[in-house]
């Protein structure tokens, strides 16, 4: 109803409409330019910024990544090795891990298949592979094994154990490599035990490592040893066989080997379980776990060791 003269109603008075913000886009040239840095052009994990470009694009090493867009302008060198995402990047875990060459060191299953057996047998294998940019020195492949059990005698005492050593193989690839597939087969291997219930694991983790990282090659283990494991396993003594070394007697700064370097990182892993009590659960069904990463899954009967 339209006011009147005499009417109480007045008419609100009309609102200048709110200024919009305006949104400045961040200028990476001029960051650079005038930055902190002095106008350094390396940023994260060793980018380098092309200037001329009229896009931020940042040079990583094998890929170049369009920082306006948000995404890589090309796809992974490696495919679907590292995973179905083309697109991503440490594997999603940059502020744990870093790709400085978008290339890989990779696990591949073993020239055995995967077996496993009476009370607790269980053999797993596998090879690493190595395909990327030319090596500028020599290489050799660096694992740490961890191995652990719980074990249960059928008479009711309880034990477990506790293994960890750094081993490193007696294959080296060689200066400028661009692929190298592991000679041999790695394996974990789980033996049996009877009159007893356990639960074991192993896992290993394996990295290249740079000859020029080591403080000498000429002690490294030409032949398999056998290190024993703090602890025992249903009363008897656990240890595990490969080329290690203690860890006071390192050639090489474990530091080196533990810094994160995601595609140059690979591990495999081991678990079986058992209840094998009054000598009557014999077979592969006494096995009641039986896994390998990678696979293909175990099958029975195990491979004879």
């Amino acid at each position: 109803m339209p006011a009147t003269r005499g009417s109480s109603c007045r008419k609100r008075p009309m609102r200048s409409p709110r200024p919009r913000r305006s949104v400045r886009r961040h200028d990476v040239r001029s960051a650079i330019k005038h930055g902190a840095a002095g106008g350094n052009r390396h940023g994260y994990a060793g980018y380098e910024f092309e200037p001329v470009t009229s896009y931020a694009f940042w040079h990583v090493r094998n890929r170049v990544h369009n920082a306006d867009l948000g995404r890589w302008t090309r796809r992974d060198p490696l495919q679907t090795a590292s995973g179905t995402n083309l697109q991503s990047y440490a594997g999603a875990t940059p502020l744990i891990a870093r790709d400085p060459m978008g290339l890989t060191l990779r696990l591949v299953s073993g020239d055995f298949p995967n077996g496993y057996g009476d009370c607790g047998t269980l053999d797993c294998f596998a090879k690493f592979e190595y395909n990327g940019p030319p090596l500028g020195e020599p290489h050799l492949f660096v694992q740490i094994v961890v191995s652990t059990g719980k074990c249960w005698r059928c008479t009711g005492e309880y034990d477990s154990y506790l293994f960890a050593a750094y081993e490193v193989f007696s294959y080296v690839v060689p200066a400028n490599a661009t692929y190298f597939l592991f000679p041999g087969n790695d394996n974990f291997r789980t033996g049996p035990r009877d009159h007893c219930e356990a639960e074991r694991k192993k896992r290993g983790v394996v990295k290249l490592l740079p000859a020029s990282k080591f403080t000498t090659l000429a002690f490294l283990p030409t032949s398999t040893i056998s290190l024993a494991a703090a602890g025992s396993c249903c009363g008897e003594p656990v240890s595990t066989s490969g080329q290690f070394f203690e860890r006071e007697n390192l050639p090489f700064n474990p530091i080196d080997f533990l810094e994160a370097d995601w595609h140059n990182l690979v591990e495999h892993s081991s678990r079986s379980a058992h209840v094998c009590c009054g000598c009557v659960n014999f077979g592969c069904n006494s096995t009641t776990v039986h896994e390998c990463d990678p696979g293909p899954a175990p099958t029975c009967p195990a491979i004879p060791y």
